[in-house]
Order: structure tokens, then sequence, then C-alpha cells
């Protein structure tokens, strides 16, 4: 049997259940704490026929929890044309590959009624077909349309695609036989004739049932299991209340480095954010204790408290400054770490795919996998994610305090913008592995992961768990050059340059001369020579 893409709309206007609840779409509708569109994704992780999935959808829902299991997002506007077909495909239009495309409303699928839908579709000789809940009593109401429509071709999704929005719009009533002419002939440019598309049998009620209303929506609480059980008895969520309260960066800084906007949760006090973050952890089956941090070293000391009292998970509900705090009370115990990205920029939860989305950063910690991952260590200061020697820890270091507390991470861009041309760069003393590195560079960044800040990568081959450190040497100080780094860095192109060098090792030292300006996931540790090194899965994540 072939495989199956999945294409899930999750476009819809919110429905009564949904505009009741202030949600601005109907797959956002949560059903006992969970979204809508999760169950359908859900069910298409399940199904031993779904190859890949796409979602059609607004940019908002980039930040849920199932996003992270979707192939790729396509916006409503994109997936009314007809490049939609070349989104999708690889080999060019007439790509024979077969589609199901499924609402995301529709919570009651499953994968064992999914594939066999697939399977008796494969059977079929129907171009385009619609499952019919058929209970073999002669009467109208038992035989209803499904809410699925597949296709056995990559041309024929837009075709598809409107046959559901007809469905669900309630605009059309399918006969018996099959589907009519005159939709038919509402799908431009297609040659399908009446014989092509049609009904393939069901006996499924779950195949045409859908959650729009109040009512539907109290059946499906009954109906449906509740898919959260408690994993950790103990939890303590060590809370910033500083984070997010300074001023956004500009809309073209976010573009520039790739910085995701928020579009749920849009909260303004740490009342606020604490009550939300209760609410959201309770709903998943977590009870835990909130706590603010005064500073990053009580940060620290909160954290390694709740290690040494049995605290089986720690949340930092915070910026990376916060995440690396705690991270740092920690290391090398059982207890499991979680985060709620709160910052800005947010490096710790684009290295391991975590959403922003404030309820579904809560949902890792009762539906995410569990795992150790290795940790970067300066000096006594462990980091997760990277450890800058040279400039970018200068502008970190020296950045006006105040003006941080207004403009968060602007004032960073705006410290290194200032120092770019005055800045005095030297040469940088690097041993790596007991090699002194020849010919070395003016600005050197230590990898744990893959990313500089959001989505820049600065080293693609670095992994989380590999046991190796990925260093990255800068070798000119022209501010031309400076500039092209930076645009291949967006790229993610950085290392290919001719006068980029690129190692990976376990233990990184770096010489007195020039001394140096050092940084751990941005927050300034002090001046060379100082000694980093791996420290293997000494972290125990949940994401």
């Amino acid at each position: 049997m072939r495989k199956f893409q999945a294409v899930v709309t999750a476009y819809r206007i919110a429905g009564p259940a949904a505009q009741k609840r202030g949600l601005p779409l109907s797959a956002l509708l949560p059903i006992h704490g969970k979204p809508s569109v999760e169950w359908v994704i859900d069910t298409l992780r399940e199904s031993r026929d779904i190859e890949s999935v796409t979602i059609i959808g607004p940019e908002l829902l980039d930040e849920l929890f199932c996003m992270r299991y979707a192939d790729r997002r396509i916006g409503p506007l994109a997936a009314s044309m007809e490049n939609i077909t070349g989104i999708l495909t690889t080999k060019g239009p007439e790509e024979r590959i077969p589609c199901v495309i499924i609402p995301g409303e529709a919570v009651y699928m499953n994968a064992t009624i999914l594939d066999k839908l697939l399977e008796e579709f494969e059977k079929s000789n129907l171009q385009i077909a619609i499952p019919r809940v058929d209970s073999g009593v002669e009467s109208a109401e038992d035989r209803k349309p499904g809410v699925v429509v597949m296709t056995n071709e990559t041309r024929l999704i837009p075709a598809a695609l409107k046959v559901l929005d007809n469905l669900l719009g309630d605009k059309i009533r399918l006969p018996d036989t099959g589907l009519t002419l005159p939709l038919l002939a509402s799908i431009e440019s297609l040659t399908i004739g009446s014989s092509g598309i049609g009904y393939i049998r069901s006996e499924s009620s779950e195949t045409a049932m859908l959650v729009f209303t109040e009512e539907e929506l109290a059946e499906a609480h009954k109906k449906l299991p509740d898919p959260y059980s408690p994993r950790f008895s103990r939890v303590m969520v060590i809370f910033n209340p500083k984070a997010g309260k300074s001023a956004g960066l500009p809309s073209f800084v976010k573009k520039l480095f790739g910085i995701p906007r928020r579009s749920l949760d849009k909260l303004k006090t740490s009342k606020q954010y604490k009550s939300r973050i209760k609410q959201y952890l309770d709903e998943f089956g977590i009870k835990a204790e909130i706590t603010q941090s005064k500073s990053s070293a009580d940060a620290v000391r909160i954290a390694r408290q709740c290690s040494d009292q049995g605290y089986d998970l720690v949340i930092a509900a915070g910026g990376d400054g916060t995440i690396n705090s705690v991270i740092n009370g920690l290391v090398g115990s059982q207890t499991t770490f979680g985060a709620i990205p709160l910052g800005t920029v947010n490096v710790f939860a684009i290295q391991l795919n975590l959403p922003t989305d404030l309820r579904s950063a809560c949902e890792i910690a009762a539906r995410g996998r569990v795992k150790r991952i290795d940790l970067g260590k300066t000096g006594d200061r462990y980091f997760s994610c990277l450890a800058g020697i040279g400039f970018d820890a200068f502008v970190i270091a020296t950045a006006d305090t105040k003006l941080k507390k207004i403009a968060g991470a602007g004032a960073y861009i705006v410290n290194g913008l200032l120092n770019l041309i005055r800045y005095r760069f030297h040469r940088i003393q690097i041993t790596i592995d007991n090699q002194p590195v020849e010919h070395s560079g003016y600005l050197a960044i230590v990898g744990n992961g893959k990313f500089y800040s959001s989505n820049i990568i600065i080293s693609p081959l670095a992994k989380l768990d590999d046991g190796r450190l990925d260093l990255v040497i800068l070798k000119s100080r022209n501010i031309f050059r400076m500039a092209k780094y930076l645009w291949h860095l967006r790229t993610g192109t950085l290392i290919d340059l001719p006068d980029v060098e690129y190692y990976q090792g376990k233990e990184i030292l770096i010489g007195k001369h020039g001394h140096h300006f050092v940084h751990a996931d941005g927050e300034y540790y002090g001046r060379s020579p100082v000694r980093i090194t791996c420290e293997p899965l000494s972290l125990k994540v949940v994401y």
C-alpha cells in the first residue's frame, strides 16, 4: 500500500464554542485541555499509512505543541491558490502521491479508523473520495458524509480542499450515488468525470463527527479520554518576575534574526503569568508550586535546594538567563529540568524545539519525552547552548544596565552597533584537546547545540548528546567581513567560508593573550584565560 501525505485544515473561524472562549480558530478549541488540532495530529502520528503532515493555517499555530510533529505549515492564502500543488510536491504537479485532507476539528478520528479508510480508498478506482457513514438501515439519517477527503494524486489537492470546504460549509447535499456535476463544475481546471469522484463506505460514525458547538464539546468531553496523567509527583516552577517586561524588538530586527512573535497569551503582569502557568499545569494534571527568583544566584540556589529535597521536576519560567541559572542548580542531579520560555530570543527552546506558546510549553511537562543532554562548562559555570569569546561577550558585558531593563535584548544590538568600529580585536590563543590551533582568529563561539540566536545556526553539526563541543573561529576582523559573517549565519553556511575554522572536541583552552571577554549562554562570565569542557549527559530534560 502506498504512503499518504496528510493535510490538516486549521484555518476556520471560531465556531460557537471557540468564540465563547475567545479563541480565533475552531481548531484551537480544547478538549480535556488539549486543542482539537492536537488530537488530529496525534492520530496522524499513530497512523501506519501517513508519511508526512502539512498544516494549513495562520502563523499563531506555530506556537502549539503539536507543530513539532508537522513537516510544514502553509498559510491559508497560499493554500487557496494553485501553488499549493507545487509546495507539496518535489517532482512536479504530476507526482502521484495520494493525500488525505482532514479538518483540525475532527477529534474523533483515530488511527485505526483512518488506516481502514485509506485502505478502502486504495481499493477503489476513485480520484477523489469521501467516506459515507452507512449503518445498513434504509434511512437518510443513517447516511452521512464523512469529514475526510482523499485524493489519489497531488494535482487534485486544490479540488479536494474545495470539496471539504463545501461540505463543512453545508453548501451541498450529497446524493447516495456520488457527488454532483454542478459541484464538479465549480472546481476549475480539472478533468474528473462523475465516476472519478464519490463515496467509500464507512461503518464508523466518528468519520462524520466534528466539534464546533457547546453541545458537541460536552459530548466530546464524555467520549474522549483524558490524555494527561501525572508523571511527576513534586514539581517546582522557578519564575522570573522580570521576564517578558522589556520593550519588544522592532519587527525588522525580529525578522532579521528569525525571532518568532508571540500570538497567544499576551499577558502584562507577573501575577497574570503565574496564574496562567498554574492554570495550564493543573489542566495537564500537574500540581506545581511556584516561587519567584530574586536574582540569578537566587535561581541557582532554589533549583539546588529543590534537587536536594527530592523534587522530580523543576521548571524555569523566564528567558535564557533564568534557564541557565536553574540548569546550574540542577546539573548532575536526578531532577528533571523543564522550561517555559518567556524571553525575547529563547535559544534554549529552539535547541530542543520547545514551543513559545505558554500553554504548549506547560504541556511539555505532561506529554514530552525525557532524556539526558550534554552541558558545556566555562570555568565553574555551566551552559546549555553556547559560550562566546571576544566581541559578542564584550557587548554583553558592557551593555548599559538601565537600557537592558527598558529594551531587553535590544540593548545588546545597540551596544554592538556603537562599538563594532572602535572595538580593539585581539587574536585569540586556542588549544583544543591538547592541540594548539594555528592561525587562530579574533572571535570564537563554543557551541553545545546548533543555534546562536533564534533560528541562526552557528554550528550545523552540533548535537546536544554527542559528548563534544563545537568550536567556530572567525579569522577576520574587517567590518565588511563581519557583515558577510552575519549573512552566512542567516543561511546556516558560516562554516563554509574560507576564513572560518570549525572544530569539535571535549576540552578547549582559551589563553591569556588579549584578556578576552567571555560569556556563557548570554551571561557574562569573566576574562580569559579560561578552560571550557563538555560535561556529557549531565542534565535530564523534558522536551
